[in-house]
C-alpha cells in the first residue's frame, strides 16, 4: 500500500453533505491520482442517493454521470475509492463494506475506503492487504494537503485485525483504468455502493428472493440504421422485481483527416417493458437513430427491496459502410468532362446493396454515376465511378461549389462532399478605338483575367484587317502567366499599302471551351 496524499478539502465537502442530510447519511467516491510514491486523494464527489431505513446508495443515473465526466476529461483523476457515514456508530466497516471493498479492489488494488462519524468527529481509511483482507491504515501513512482545519477530525487508535474469509485474488494492475475498466467500476459501484446494516440481512430472511436474477442472450451485432431490440428475463427478488433499465452509449463512425475514428454519446437509461403481462420478460429497442456506430451497453434489475443485479458490459458491433471519393476536389473546363471514383467498403461485416446519388448541381453541369447500385461484402470493397461534364453553352455556371454524394442502403444514409471547379476567363480590349496614318502601328491593352483556377491554353485570332496591315501578341516577358490577371499588347502595323478608312476588328480568345470576343476600331489616315 503507497502512502496516501489527501487533500483536506474532502472533509468540508463530505461535511457539507451531512448538513444537507436530515440523517446525516451520505456516499460518494474519491478521485484522485497515483503517483510512484504516493496515492494522492484530491476530491469527493457524490451525486443523486436512494435511501430506505436500512441501506444508502448512488443511483445508477449518478454513477453514469460521473463516469462521463472522467471519460470526457471534465472530472481531473480517476475513482481511486469511496467514502461513507455511519453517524453515532463509529469507524467501522461491515461485512457488506469489506465485500464491496474486495469488489472494488479487483479493478483498482490500491482502492481506499473512508469511513466518517460525523456525530464523534472520527474517520479512519481502510485497506485491503497482500491476503485480501481489510485493514485500517496507519495514521503515519497518511499525510494531508491544503489550509482548512481539520484539527476536529480524530483518526482512532487501530485495533487489531480480525479475520475475514479469503477472497479471490483479483489481477494487478498500476496502469491508468482503460475506458472499459472504468465503465466496469461505474457499473461495480451502481450494484454493490449501498451501505447495508444488519437489518437487511434480517430483511432477506423475513421476505424470501434473494437478489434479482438476470437471464441476458447478448446482442452482438447489428445493421447501421436498423433499431435493436434487446431482452432480459428477470426473476427472483425480494418482493418482486420493481424495474428493469437498459443503460447504453452509442457512437457514430466519422472521418478525421481521412481516418475512420467514431464520436461517443453519452451514457443514457431507458426502462425496459415487459412483453407480456404475468411474465418476466422485457424488452427494449434502441431506435434507429441511435444505431449510427458500435454500441456499449448493460442492463440493471432492481427489485422492491432495492436490491440491484446486472449483467455485464456487452458491446453490438454496427454493421456499417464507409463511403468516400478518391479525390476531394476536381477542375472541369467547358465542353470537357472528369471521372474519378466513388469507394464503398465494409465495417464490421457489413453486406448489402449501396445505392448511389447526388444533389441537384447547378445549370449546365451534368452528373453520372455508373454503376448507380453496388454490393458490398466483408471481404471486397465496391467502387463507380462518376463523371462530371461541363456543358459549352453562356449559361453553364462557372465557379466552385460542393456536390453532395449520397449512398443508401436502407435506413443508413451516409454522404460525402465533392468540390467541382469551373474555371472561367474574362478579356476586355482598350482602347476601343485608335487613329494611325499610314506606315505607324496601332497599340491596343488586351486584358485577361482568369479565375477558379484557370489555366488552359489559349489561342488568338485577329479579324477585320485590311491588306497592307498585320498584327501580333507581344507578352510580358515573353511568356504567358494565368495565375492573375494579365495585360497583353495587341500590335497592328500597317505599310504604305494600307488603303485609308476605318476598319472594325474582331479580336478573340479561345481556351478551356471558352470563346472570348471584343470588337475595336481601327482607323487609318
Amino acid at each position: 500500500m503507497l502512502p496516501l496524499k489527501i487533500s483536506k478539502n474532502i472533509f468540508k465537502k463530505i461535511m457539507s453533505e451531512v448538513d444537507e442530510s436530515l440523517d446525516k447519511r451520505v456516499i460518494g467516491v474519491l478521485i484522485g491520482k497515483m503517483n510512484k510514491n504516493y496515492l494522492i486523494i484530491e476530491d469527493a464527489v457524490t451525486g443523486e442517493v436512494k435511501k430506505d431505513a436500512s441501506t444508502i446508495s448512488l443511483t445508477p443515473n449518478a454513477i453514469a454521470k460521473i463516469a462521463d465526466e472522467i471519460l470526457k476529461g471534465k472530472m481531473k483523476g480517476n475513482i481511486v475509492g469511496w467514502y461513507h457515514t455511519h453517524p453515532g456508530y463509529g469507524v467501522f466497516m461491515s461485512e457488506v463494506d469489506e465485500k464491496t471493498q474486495n469488489v472494488l479492489s479487483q479493478f483498482y488494488p490500491q482502492a481506499v475506503s473512508l469511513i466518517l462519524d460525523p456525530s464523534s468527529k472520527e474517520y479512519k481509511f481502510y485497506v485491503l492487504n497482500d491476503k485480501k483482507r481489510l485493514k485500517p491504515i496507519e495514521n503515519g501513512e497518511i499525510s494531508f494537503l491544503g489550509s482548512e482545519d481539520i484539527s476536529e477530525w480524530k483518526s482512532p487508535p487501530v485495533k487489531a485485525e480480525r479475520e475475514l474469509p479469503e477472497f479471490p485474488p483479483p489481477v494487478l494492475s498500476k496502469k491508468p483504468l482503460t475506458k472499459k475498466q472504468i465503465y466496469a467500476l461505474a457499473l461495480t459501484v451502481i450494484l454493490i455502493g449501498v451501505l447495508v446494516s444488519g437489518f437487511l440481512i434480517w430483511g432477506y430472511k423475513q421476505f424470501g428472493g434473494g437478489l434479482p436474477l438476470i437471464k441476458h442472450t447478448p446482442v452482438e451485432s447489428a445493421i447501421v440504421g436498423s433499431g435493436v431490440t434487446l431482452k432480459a428475463e428477470v426473476t427472483g427478488g425480494v418482493g418482486g422485481i420493481a424495474n428493469v433499465t437498459v443503460y447504453y452509449e452509442w457512437s457514430k463512425f466519422v472521418k478525421v483527416n481521412g481516418e475512420l475514428s467514431s464520436i461517443q454519446a453519452s451514457w443514457k437509461s431507458a426502462l425496459m417493458l415487459l412483453v407480456a403481462a404475468g411474465g418476466n420478460e422485457y424488452a427494449y429497442t434502441i431506435p434507429s437513430s441511435e444505431v449510427l456506430g458500435d454500441i456499449d451497453y448493460f442492463i440493471v434489475a432492481v427489485d422492491k427491496a432495492g436490491n440491484k443485479a446486472s449483467t455485464s458490459i456487452q458491446t453490438i458491433k454496427v454493421a456499417d459502410f464507409d463511403f468516400s471519393v478518391s479525390t476531394n476536389s476536381i477542375t472541369v473546363y467547358l465542353g470537357a468532362s472528369f471521372s474519378t471514383k466513388i469507394l464503398i467498403s465494409s465495417i464490421n461485416g457489413f453486406s448489402s446493396k449501396v445505392k448511389l446519388s447526388t444533389a441537384t448541381p447547378p445549370y449546365g453541369v451534368a452528373i453520372s454515376i455508373n454503376p448507380r447500385e453496388v454490393t458490398v461484402s466483408p471481404t471486397a470493397s465496391a467502387a463507380a465511378t462518376i463523371t462530371v461534364s461541363a456543358q459549352s453553352a453562356p449559361g453553364t455556371f462557372r465557379g466552385s461549389f460542393n456536390l453532395e454524394i449520397y449512398g443508401e442502403s436502407g435506413e443508413a444514409k451516409h454522404s460525402t462532399i465533392l468540390t467541382i471547379t469551373v474555371p472561367n476567363l474574362d478579356l476586355s480590349i482598350e482602347p476601343k478605338t485608335k487613329t494611325v496614318s499610314k506606315g505607324e502601328a496601332a497599340l491596343y491593352t488586351v486584358t485577361l483575367k482568369p479565375s477558379f483556377n484557370f489555366t488552359a491554353d489559349i489561342a488568338f485570332s485577329l479579324s477585320g484587317l485590311p491588306e497592307g496591315a498585320s498584327w501580333e501578341i507581344i507578352l510580358p516577358q515573353n511568356k504567358l502567366e494565368l495565375a492573375n490577371s494579365i495585360n497583353l499588347i495587341l500590335k497592328i502595323d500597317t505599310t504604305s499599302k494600307a488603303q485609308s478608312g476605318t476598319y472594325n476588328l474582331t479580336f478573340t480568345a479561345s481556351g478551356g471551351g471558352l470563346k472570348l470576343q471584343e470588337t475595336a476600331t481601327l482607323i487609318i489616315k
